[in-house]
């Protein structure tokens, strides 16, 4: 009966709660991983995942716009 009152309140059941709260830390932990990627600003040639997934788009148009001569699309493997 808790349950069904959490359910109707927009709440999630517990279990349900849980299993959401353990995927999100599993994605933000593999966003947080490190891999080569040469930075926008040349601060290192390590980076985030986040800040890889942030940059390329913006690296790509410099390119595409003529402001920078090449572009090396990052690969991942993790």
């Amino acid at each position: 009966m808790a349950q069904r009152a959490a359910l109707l309140i927009g709440g999630l059941p517990p279990r349900a709660g849980d299993r959401a709260l353990e995927g999100i830390k599993a994605i933000n932990e593999l966003f947080d991983r490190r891999i080569e990627h040469q930075r926008i600003k040349k601060y290192g040639e390590h980076s985030k995942i986040r800040t890889a997934i942030r940059e390329e788009p913006v690296k790509l148009a410099q390119y595409l716009r003529g402001e920078k001569e090449n572009y090396d699309a990052v690969g991942v493997i993790l």
